[in-house]
């Protein structure tokens, strides 16, 4: 997965830069199917002044999360989470429909011993 990171009007350390490889990386564990995430990091003027957005692209979907917090490790394992647990109902839901697929498939496909020939004898 690759991971894109941008710090608007700051220039992040590559500790931080680092923290957030380890954390957003692991996303992938939950869903193998992510194509990139996007992460970008800002100040804001409040008292929980970091700012993180993180935008995780799928097939066909996008999953976007921001948090705020005192500071960005904190907002970065805030959004984490979320997406985490996004994840996991994607992919079992997913599971679920391939689930249901296979059973539908099963049952509709014809077998040998319910097929019945009749001859009209007339």
């Amino acid at each position: 997965m690759d991971i894109r990171i941008q710090s608007v009007k700051f220039d992040a350390d590559t500790k931080l830069l680092d923290f957030i490889d380890k954390k957003v990386g692991k996303l992938e564990k939950f869903y193998e199917d992510v194509i990139n995430a996007e992460v970008v990091l800002s100040l804001l003027p409040d008292t929980e002044n970091k700012e993180v957005k993180i935008k995780i692209a799928l097939p066909g979907k996008d999953l976007f999360i921001q948090k705020n917090a005192s500071t960005f490790e904190d907002a970065v394992v805030d959004c984490v989470d979320v997406l985490k647990g996004q994840l996991v109902k994607i992919k079992e839901k997913k599971s679920g429909q391939e689930a249901m697929a296979d059973i539908v498939i099963r049952k509709t496909a014809p077998s040998a011993h319910r097929v019945k020939y009749c001859r009209n004898t007339r």
